[in-house]
C-alpha cells in the first residue's frame, strides 16, 4: 500500500509512518522540516519511508509536493491528513477572551490547511473504489457535544469534521472518506484528559486502513480509532 501522512513528525503522525512501515508499506511522511532527525533515523529502519516538505499553510508547498508525486509516478492508496494545532492562548481562553489571531491561526491550520491538502493530493489517489482519505479529526468537533473550552479548536474541528462530509458527498463511491477521532492521546496536543499512547491510535487507524477491523454498516463516517461510530 502506498501511504502519505501530513503532519508526521511527532505524535499521532510520526507513529502512523512507523506503524504502515514495519507493516512493509510505503510511506511518504510529509512534514515541515525535512531535517527532523527522529524520522531519518526511521528511514534507517524502514527503507519505505520518503520525507518530503508539506506546510498546510502553504499553497505553493502542497501543490509542489502533489507535482512531484505525481512525477515520481505515486499513486496514493491511503491518503491521511493528520496536521493540526492546538495553541496555549487557546487552552488558557475561553471565546470572548481568545486571541483572534490565535484562532484565526488555528482555523487556517486546521481547517483550511485540510483542504489544501486534499486539493493537491486527492488527484493521485486511487480513483477505482479502493482509495482511502482519512482526516484525523476529534471529538472535539461534535456539534451535539459543545463545551466551553478550547473554542478555536472546537471550531476548526467541527468545521474539518464538515470538510469530511462535504468530501464524502462530493466524490461520492470512488473514495472512502472519514473523519477519525484519535483518542485522547499522550502527546504534545494532549491535556490532562489524555488515556492513550499515539501507538495504540495509530494501530486502530491501520486496521481500519486495512479491513482487519470493520466498520458497523450504515455508521456515519466521523468514528474513532477504533471503528466506533460518533456522535456529529
Amino acid at each position: 500500500m502506498n501511504v502519505v501522512v501530513v503532519g508526521a513528525s511527532r505524535g499521532l503522525g510520526y507513529s502512523l509512518v512507523e506503524k504502515f512501515s514495519q507493516e512493509g508499506h510505503r510511506v511518504v511522511a510529509g512534514v515541515r522540516d525535512i531535517e527532523d532527525q527522529r524520522l531519518k533515523d526511521l528511514m534507517q529502519t524502514y527503507r519505505g519511508i520518503k520525507i518530503m516538505h508539506m506546510d498546510v499553510i502553504d499553497e505553493e508547498s502542497m501543490k509542489a509536493a502533489g507535482d512531484q508525486l505525481g512525477k515520481d509516478g505515486f499513486s496514493i492508496d491511503l491518503l491521511i491528513h493528520n496536521a493540526g494545532i492546538i495553541l496555549a492562548g487557546d487552552v488558557d481562553h475561553d471565546l470572548p477572551g481568545i486571541s483572534i489571531g490565535d484562532f484565526r491561526k488555528t482555523l487556517d491550520v486546521n481547517t483550511t490547511g485540510t483542504v489544501i491538502a486534499v486539493k493537491y493530493l486527492l488527484p493521485l489517489v486511487n480513483k477505482d473504489g479502493s482509495g482511502q482519505v482519512f482526516l484525523i479529526t476529534s471529538e472535539a468537533g461534535s456539534m451535539t457535544h459543545s463545551g466551553s473550552t478550547m473554542a478555536a479548536y472546537s471550531i476548526s474541528k467541527a468545521a474539518q469534521n464538515k470538510t469530511a462530509f462535504v468530501l464524502k458527498a462530493a466524490l461520492e463511491d470512488r473514495y472512502r472518506v472519514l473523519a477519525i477521532h484519535p483518542g485522547r492521546m499522550k502527546t504534545d496536543m494532549g491535556g490532562d484528559h489524555s488515556e492513550i499512547e499515539p501507538e495504540e491510535s495509530a494501530e486502530g487507524i491501520y486496521k481500519l486502513a486495512t479491513g482487519i477491523k470493520k466498520i458497523k454498516e450504515g455508521s456515519s463516517i466521523f468514528i474513532n480509532y477504533k471503528g466506533e461510530e460518533m456522535v456529529i
